[in-house]
């Protein structure tokens, strides 16, 4: 038996040539593709954040307006009715104290 490698035939190391050269060349496409697509990713990364910013901003704002409308409609509300506003409070105090209540007594062991 001869353990001596003997030489590779033309066409093998032909073959192997050509994917060493295939490989060298897909590692440089992959070298030049890689950081474009990192910075495609980051800049729509980046808009996205954008826009999720601006769509919070639009909705805080239009939160805030509500709470003006609503807050001055109390006022006015207040100053038109000032009985009904006092029971309406009234009654709405006497309903919180009674959940109250009876969460508390429902937690009672006794």
């Amino acid at each position: 038996m001869n353990n001596t490698l003997s030489p590779l035939p033309a066409q093998a190391a032909s073959a192997i040539g050509d994917a060493l050269d295939s490989v060298a060349h897909g590692a440089s496409d992959l070298r030049d593709t890689v950081p474009t697509a990192i910075t495609r990713a980051a800049a729509d990364a980046e808009a996205l954040t954008r826009r999720g910013i601006e769509r919070a901003r639009q909705a805080s704002e239009a939160v805030r307006m509500k709470a003006e409308r609503l807050s001055d409609n109390t006022v006015t509300y207040i100053k038109d009715e000032p009985i009904k506003a006092v029971l309406l409070a009234a009654g709405a105090g006497a309903m919180v104290a009674l959940v109250i209540g009876w969460f508390s007594r429902s937690r009672d062991p006794r």
